[in-house]
């Protein structure tokens, strides 16, 4: 039925113009999925209680929401210091330290519960339904839609995490330096996820700031580069976006920490 939905648009499904039909993406990126089953002799799961396709609904929900975790761990991350800078001030130390003590603090926290979310999900999805090989595949986009197993998958979650937390944590370090307030803090870093929601004729244009690869879901299933119609964008290019406005945030970050010293 895919394939036939699929040929339909090489007429453009002319004379059908009331007919409710996926998009082509759509189609093609189930048609890959279905194909690795059938390659790889995987029985087709329709449970999503099922330990594989649950742990996958459960990535997809995390990769939405993984930035205000993300957010809301690190919004406090230089307020402390800001709160008793008398207590540290005869005590030397170098911004460079600080930044990388708070990242790695905050890479832990986010990792452990992280993890713990995605083995706690697909073991108790298997005692109480069954258990599904962790082969199941996934949809992924790369430059085109394509199909990739599920324990890949996580691996390349958890790979664009460190840089998530690399970038929340310098955003979240440079805003507190500025505002000198958590709570705007988090509100700015809400209204820079937001702009995820512009048309997407003004977000195409916003491929440069972090803004598009906040949401790791759109972007990992390629639903971001086929609104977009952008074949370039994807985990790659977000995850070295990222790094370079994180670097960009540091060295904002140490030049006011030090004008202010």
């Amino acid at each position: 039925m895919l394939t036939t939905m699929q040929a339909g648009y090489t007429n453009h499904y002319a004379g059908a113009n009331t007919l409710n039909v996926p998009s082509q993406f759509f189609i093609s990126k189930e048609l890959n999925r279905i194909n690795y089953l059938i390659n790889h002799k995987i029985p087709i799961v329709m449970n999503n209680e099922s330990s594989a396709t649950y742990l996958i609904y459960v990535l997809s929900f995390l990769g939405t929401i993984i930035f205000f975790y993300i957010s809301f761990i690190s919004a406090d991350s230089w307020i402390i210091n800001l709160k008793h800078q008398s207590v540290l001030k005869n005590i030397p130390y170098f911004f460079k330290d600080e930044i990388i003590g708070k990242i790695g603090i905050n890479f832990i926290l986010v990792f452990s519960s992280v993890l713990l979310s995605i083995i706690g999900a697909y073991v108790f999805a298997g005692i109480k339904h069954n258990f599904v090989t962790l082969n199941y595949p996934v949809n992924f986009y790369f430059t085109h839609a394509l199909t990739i197993p599920l324990w890949s998958y996580c691996l390349v979650f958890l790979a664009y995490i460190s840089g998530l937390v690399i970038f929340v944590t310098s955003l979240s370090m440079f805003l507190n330096q500025i505002t000198k307030n958590i709570y705007l803090t988090i509100f700015i870093e809400g209204s820079i996820y937001a702009l995820l929601f512009l048309p997407k004729d003004i977000l195409k244009w916003l491929v440069f700031l972090p803004s598009p690869y906040l949401d790791l879901t759109n972007l990992f299933n390629g639903d971001l580069a086929s609104n977009l119609h952008l074949t370039n964008v994807n985990f790659l290019t977000g995850y070295l976006v990222l790094l370079i406005w994180s670097l960009i945030l540091i060295y904002g970050f140490k030049y006011l920490g030090e004008r202010k010293g």
